[in-house]
């Protein structure tokens, strides 16, 4: 073979060498963790609402002839529950990072407003 011919071949070889070569794929992103909430904050906010359910509903207990006080103490029990649901779904590991941020933000709202209605009992003639 020619010196040309040997170019020839070894440029086609060069080329279907790197046809056959794909780019390697990237590889999926890093899932993101959103992290957690801390656990005292956690643990003051469940205080929290657990204290304005047993608050009301004794002072509710006691003044009998104030309805109002024993329908808000029915509804305030779907607090603590509804602050569960959110701490819980804010830990999962299927839930998209999005979904727990506004699942933290839903529990510190929940929190927030426990604490404030506890501090608002006296005006409702509770101690």
């Amino acid at each position: 073979m020619t010196a040309r011919a040997l170019a020839v071949a070894a440029m086609a070889a060069a080329l279907v060498a790197g046809a056959g070569c794909k780019k390697k794929a990237k590889p999926p992103p890093a899932a993101v963790r959103v992290p957690p909430m801390p656990e005292a904050e956690v643990t003051r906010g469940t205080a929290a609402c657990d204290d304005l359910v047993a608050k009301l509903c004794a002072c509710s207990a006691a003044q009998p002839d104030k309805p109002a006080l024993a329908e808000a103490c029915q509804m305030k029990k779907a607090k603590p529950e509804a602050l569960a649901l959110a701490l819980e779904t804010a830990v999962r590991d299927d839930v998209a990072p999005d979904v727990a941020v506004r699942s933290q933000q839903a529990a510190r709202t929940i929190i927030e407003k426990c604490v404030q209605e506890v501090a608002a009992l006296p005006t409702l003639g509770c101690r």
